[in-house]
């Protein structure tokens, strides 16, 4: 430890001068109102560092690299060090990002179930309109497990069916979006990007589509179960 000189306090410290090149702004004040950038060699004059000592090191891997090579990085650097991805080290951000995903899912799922009013409302009147084939297939031996499963049927081909066009339209515009910006986030130099990132997953994709696809069987079946032969060929 150095000796603070209490007649001379500032004499304490390291001084070195340097001039400002230029100035960079991220829009998160973690980086805007605490991060420097400045050659090396002046750092180490000025915090006392040889020229093999430094405080962090930033490894690059190659594209699709497996996140399993951080743990097998720390494994050879050993405890006394840390090693963190990414997503570890803007651990609240993308924290952040999850929270705002599973909310998104949530209100997907709160309009689907809006939306399946409509599925259960037009399988009811597709039911009554029906009475007369219904029970012409009664007569004919179907039973009402086979009728149940015809009109479950359609109404699982009515929620695939939006599913596909849905996702279809959702991707295109994601991709649209992704690869020209059409969706801009403002005008000037105050964002880095100058349109809303997306990024389209087949995980999501796949969430979707079974999202939907379950919720229009549950809503396929309700109407179906209220069929019963004997009050149709009353």
């Amino acid at each position: 430890r150095a000796k603070v000189n209490m007649l001379r306090p500032d004499q304490s410290f390291n001084h070195e001068t340097c001039f400002i090149a230029g100035t960079f702004a991220v829009q998160q004040a973690k980086y805007d109102d605490e991060v420097m950038l400045v050659d090396i060699d002046f750092t180490r004059r000025l915090l006392d560092y040889d020229s093999c000592e430094v405080t962090a090191l930033m490894v690059k891997l190659a594209p699709n690299t497996s996140v399993r090579q951080a743990k097998y990085i720390q494994q050879l650097v050993g405890e006394e060090f840390q090693v963190l991805d990414r997503y570890e080290q803007q651990e609240d951000f993308f924290k952040i990002l999850r929270i705002e995903k599973l909310l998104t899912t949530i209100l997907l799922i709160f309009i689907l179930l809006i939306a399946s009013f409509n599925i259960i409302g037009a399988l009811s009147m597709l039911i009554i309109d029906k009475k007369v084939d219904i029970r012409t297939l009664s007569h004919l031996g179907t039973n009402e497990s086979m009728i149940r499963r015809i009109f479950l049927f359609e109404g699982w081909m009515i929620s695939t069916l939006g599913a596909i066009i849905g996702l279809i339209i959702g991707l295109v515009i994601c991709l649209l979006q992704e690869h020209f910006g059409i969706l801009k986030m403002g005008t000037g130099t105050e964002y880095i990007l100058s349109a809303y990132p997306v990024a389209v997953q087949a995980s999501d994709i796949l969430l979707v589509a079974c999202i939907v696809l379950v919720l229009g069987v549950i809503t396929a079946w309700i109407p179906a179960k209220q069929i019963s032969i004997k009050n149709e060929n009353n």
